[in-house]
């Protein structure tokens, strides 16, 4: 669940993110089963500066329901943790995830990008000098597997991204690609402006994400092509809310 649709269901969110994801972890802990669990890079907001953020970084106040609840879930975890040091137990704060799989997110700021490139012509932009932090999703799940092959997790929190990118600059990777135009648009209500260093995680695990910006942007555009027609007629429904058996089939 994305910060908007957080903000318009806050009950809803505190059950899901919250409530059910506490439960979990909880289950994983009592039956000691090493867990993992992705927190957001969103918690450091809107940062005025140009450093790159550290697992460290003090995080400014939740701005929204979204990041509200990773962080309290943060905290749950570890305090969980405290009590009990054995639980192996690690927590991510990966970046924008992008790419494909099944169910995939459109609205996720480069899939959406590519979309509007391929199917308006146009980009539009609010905001195109702020940063944002990207990983596709092969490099999430592989980074899964670097964590669960390790006999020892060093630390309980990681920041896990690949492309710290100006929005301007995704644009610019798309447009390469696909032909479009970029168009300037007002605040669009989403302050967060970031950029992540994420060699601890590489480091520790011995680990380096493999898919270019590139690769990740002709994967998502080329099956949005192909199947423009079917995502647009069904309002998207019919994608998101598709069995995995038959969105394979689309691939």
């Amino acid at each position: 669940m994305g910060i908007h649709i957080c903000d318009d269901n806050p009950d809803y969110t505190r059950e899901i993110n919250f409530e059910f994801s506490k439960k979990v972890v909880e289950f994983g802990e009592r039956l000691d089963i090493p867990t993992i669990y992705n927190s957001t890079s969103s918690v450091y907001g809107n940062q005025k500066n140009r450093a790159l953020l550290k697992e460290d970084t003090p995080l400014p106040e939740p701005t929204d329901n979204y990041v509200k609840y990773k962080l309290l879930m943060e905290k749950h975890i570890k305090e969980l943790s405290k009590k009990n040091p054995k639980f192996r137990i690690i927590v991510l704060r990966p970046a924008t995830v992008c790419g494909l799989s099944p169910r995939m997110r459109l609205e996720l700021l480069p899939n959406h990008f590519t979309y509007c490139a391929i199917s308006k012509g146009v980009i539009k932009i609010s905001e195109p000098k702020a940063y944002r932090a990207q990983i596709d999703i092969d490099d999430l799940v592989d980074s899964y597997f670097a964590i669960i092959n390790k006999s020892e997790w060093p630390k309980l929190l990681y920041n896990l991204g690949h492309h710290n990118l100006k929005k301007s600059e995704v644009a610019k990777v798309i447009q390469s690609i696909f032909d479009s135009k970029t168009e300037p648009v007002g605040n669009l209500g989403d302050p967060r402006n970031l950029q992540i260093d994420s060699s601890a995680f590489y480091k520790n695990f011995d680990w380096q994400p493999k898919k270019s910006f590139e690769d990740t942007v002709k994967e998502t555009g080329g099956w949005i092509k192909n199947n423009l027609p079917e995502i647009e007629g069904s309002n998207f429904s019919g994608i998101i809310n598709s069995p995995i058996e038959r969105w394979l089939k689309m691939l």
